[in-house]
């Protein structure tokens, strides 16, 4: 009687370490679901980020070690449209100082029409000044507006006119400003007392002296 009883203990504890076995096994195989389903996808996500951003590094230090791509041998940059007249106009000044009046002569070589700005280049003659001098620009070139009865004296120089060389030849450019669709123009040129005026056209590259007044 004893072992009969012995043995269906045995019987029943065997069955309860066979359910506690699969119980176990259920509460791993779904902790490997959980897993699978939460972490997995998070870590794919993350390796996926990281190759994209390696990807971009990458690509940034490519560009950054490439040289520059070579333009065509006919590449040209646009310049600005530029309308020249050669000028043969000369005319004579003063260098004033306390005591003396000394002459220079000033040489307008050629007159050009950009696309907002008109350009004198100029040689300034100081063969009989000794000394180094300056030269007054806005006295001697001026913009007239005959329809309007304006003038406007230059927008800016280059140049050593306030310290011109002695017993040399100073080169420089008067600029004026302009409208772009203006195509002829009057100068004054040389002192207010004994004025010239030129009218230079710049759609058929010609100039000539005027009289006005």
């Amino acid at each position: 009687m004893n072992q009969v009883k012995l043995i269906k203990l045995l019987i029943v504890f065997v069955f309860f370490i066979f359910l506690f076995n699969i119980l176990i096994f259920f509460q791993v195989f779904q902790t490997k679901i959980i897993i699978n389903r939460t972490i997995f996808p998070q870590l794919q996500i993350l390796n996926e980020k990281q190759d994209k951003i390696l990807t971009e590094m990458k690509q940034i230090f490519i560009e950054q070690t490439s040289p520059p791509p070579q333009l065509p041998s006919s590449f040209q940059e646009p310049q600005e449209k530029e309308i020249s007249i050669l000028t043969n106009i000369s005319f004579s000044t003063n260098i004033e100082t306390s005591t003396q009046k000394i002459p220079v002569t000033v040489n307008i070589e050629k007159v050009s029409k950009l696309e907002n700005k008109i350009v004198f280049e100029i040689k300034v003659m100081t063969s009989r000044v000794d000394f180094y001098s300056s030269l007054d620009i806005n006295k001697l070139f001026e913009k007239i507006d005959l329809s309007k009865d304006t003038s406007e004296i230059p927008s800016k120089f280059e140049g050593p006119f306030y310290n011109l060389k002695p017993r040399s030849i100073n080169e420089g450019k008067i600029i004026f400003e302009i409208e772009p669709d203006q195509k002829k123009f009057i100068f004054r040129l040389s002192d207010p007392d004994n004025p010239l005026f030129y009218e230079f056209d710049f759609e058929n590259k010609t100039y000539k002296e005027i009289i006005i007044g």
